[in-house]
């Protein structure tokens, strides 16, 4: 396997500071939680993946042995869940901010049970499970794109914001 870290990380995390600096300051709440969203979808690669993924050879063959996705992070997702609903309801850091969390911590929770717990379930309970899931989700998406479509707010149409 060809290592690429040391051209890969430094360019994922420069586009992800240069987001995520655009995240808190941004002017325009709108615009500052698109940013905060892009942030989170790079932030995933470079904290999640290519910090802990152990290479065969080359200058740098890991960045951190430490790998967020394995069986107990179940903790550090639950309070970071937590913690984000307390950010968000105290308004103790912007919005665009709070997108960033929610949108990493998405995609933590789902790679967490992908790589822990998606094993677990027999190959025949499989379409079964994913029907029940696809109908729930699929419908809560109509519910959210429904409000979404209702309010006169950008920000709430791409983020619902509670009102003070």
């Amino acid at each position: 396997m060809v290592n690429y870290n040391l051209f890969y990380t430094p360019l994922l995390a420069l586009i992800f500071f240069a987001l995520f600096y655009r995240t808190c300051v941004e002017k325009n709440e709108s615009r500052g939680i698109f940013y905060g969203y892009l942030s989170a979808l790079v932030a995933w690669p470079l904290i999640g993946e290519v910090a802990s993924m152990p290479l065969d050879e080359g200058i740098v063959t890991q960045f951190s042995s430490i790998n967020i996705k394995l069986l107990g992070g179940y903790f550090y997702v639950t309070v970071g869940w937590i913690m984000l609903k307390v950010m968000w309801r105290t308004k103790a850091v912007k919005n665009s901010v709070n997108t960033f969390f929610m949108v990493f911590l998405g995609i933590w929770t789902f790679e967490l049970y992908m790589d822990n717990y998606s094993s677990k379930v027999s190959i025949e309970m499989m379409p079964t499970i994913a029907n029940w899931v696809a109908m729930v989700f699929g419908t809560l998406s109509i519910v959210i794109l429904v409000i979404a479509w209702r309010t006169p707010s950008v920000v709430k149409k791409t983020v619902r914001v509670e009102s003070s």
